[in-house]
């Protein structure tokens, strides 16, 4: 019977020294500030269009501020031996089983998850409401924030919405509206010189129909002035072309802008909130591009800025969603089903995984030479019958039956063994001609 190794419970109390030319940082992670590959970073900090989202965990892990986001997708499970790493064969959606999750609302993978359940139940409520004529609009509440640090301007958001709210709800009331649901959530620009724009977007569904006329705009906009102005006391006023609302019209447009309200992706922020006063300013960075940046560079001024958001929003509520939207949702969509003729409904693919379940030792060291996108490119490679990749995969699964027989693995042993087979794939631009 193979005794467990102290250095796969706690890889991070090791000191690695360089091992087959694999050269780990002070942390005992991979150091890939030299590496540039397919994902090199022009001169102009320009943005890779396919961001993976499996190099970012490594920038969460190595720098983020939490001890739950550095343990995202590379500790295992209580009682759990293996880490499950698969493709879909249909959709090739990748999936990792097996490992801990942060469900922090500023990584990555777990707010992704999480934004993409609220959108979802935010466009069920919208659209329905759209179908029966009642108004839904969009909404970006924006404030003044040159010279002012990331944790100011969430100190200043947080305080002036609990009271724009109130008194939003107050307003509509007063228009004959009723109660109002809504879906809000925070968002960020990084700009080019490193300085943080910090704003919120919102969904709004009324109970009734009501046009968004010149003066409702301004009644909203003297509301949330007003809200800031208290706050601050008067030293902050926001600026009336910082500040966005607008109807959705039809249901497809509400179901984007939706998700639009929960983003973390690698879009672009809106035009909208940039509060742009010259045209070179409109230039903006979403969290998951500065991450892609210090990835690709290591930019020092990157990695503070990073940290910098993150303190900013400890203790705050990233995404939400009304009182009731959730169960809301569910009566909705449940009384569509009975509508539908569910026997013309068309029937999902069946899901059909290609994997691989690397034991302990060989999972850590792939997290720590940041190697976890290279294992998701050999899958994906062996789903798209590439010889090259296949071979790796059979090579990958060989090595991985062989170690879990090995009396005494070592973490030290799984970083040269898997490794090395890995190393070429670290790399979008490595692919079988």
């Amino acid at each position: 019977m193979r005794t467990q190794s102290h250095t796969v419970n706690s890889p991070k109390n090791h000191s690695l020294s360089m091992i087959q030319n694999i050269v780990l940082d002070k942390e005992g992670f991979h150091d890939n500030r030299g590496f540039r590959g397919s994902l090199e970073a022009s001169k102009e900090l320009k943005i890779d269009k396919k961001i993976n989202i499996y190099d970012m965990l490594v920038v969460q892990r190595k720098h983020a501020i939490l001890r739950s986001m550095k343990y995202c997708g590379y500790r295992l499970l209580p009682d759990v031996n293996r880490a499950t790493y698969a493709v879909d064969m249909n959709s090739g959606r990748k999936r990792l089983t097996g490992t801990q999750r942060c469900d922090n609302q500023l990584c990555p993978k777990c707010s992704k998850m999480k934004g993409r359940e609220k959108a979802n139940t935010l466009a069920v409520v919208a659209s329905d409401a759209l179908s029966k004529g009642k108004g839904v609009f969009a909404l970006t509440q924006t404030i003044p924030h040159a010279g002012m640090t990331p944790t100011a301007q969430v100190r200043i958001l947080k305080a002036s919405d609990t009271i724009f709210w109130r008194r939003l709800k107050s307003y509509f009331l007063s228009k004959g509206m009723g109660k109002i649901r809504f879906g809000k959530s925070y968002d960020e620009t990084i700009r080019p010189d490193f300085s943080v724009h910090i704003h919120k977007h919102s969904q709004i569904i009324l109970d009734g129909h009501m046009d968004i006329t010149d003066e409702v705009h301004d009644d909203v906009f003297q509301i949330w002035q007003s809200a800031v102005s208290s706050v601050t006391k008067g030293k902050c006023i926001p600026l009336k072309h910082g500040f966005f609302m607008e109807p959705v019209y039809d249901a497809s447009l509400d179901g984007k802008y939706s998700s639009y309200v929960f983003k973390f992706n690698a879009q672009k922020a809106s035009m909208e909130t940039m509060s742009s006063r010259t045209k070179s300013s409109n230039k903006g960075w979403t969290l998951v591009q500065l991450m892609d940046l210090i990835y690709r560079t290591g930019s020092e001024i990157a990695l503070r800025t990073y940290r910098q958001i993150l303190r900013a929003y400890q203790g705050t509520q990233y995404h939400n969603l009304s009182k009731g939207m959730k169960d809301l949702a569910l009566e909705i969509e449940a009384a569509n089903a009975l509508d539908r003729n569910d026997e013309a409904d068309a029937q999902e693919p069946e899901e059909d995984w290609i994997e691989i379940r690397f034991i302990k030792e060989a999972h850590y060291a792939i997290g720590l030479l940041g190697l976890q996108s290279a294992v998701f490119r050999v899958l994906s490679g062996s789903r798209e019958l590439h010889r090259k990749e296949a071979i790796c995969l059979d090579k990958l699964r060989s090595l991985n039956e062989w170690a879990e027989k090995e009396e005494d693995y070592t973490l030290e042993r799984a970083i040269c063994d898997f490794g090395a087979l890995l190393w070429d794939y670290r790399s979008a631009k490595f692919k079988d001609k």
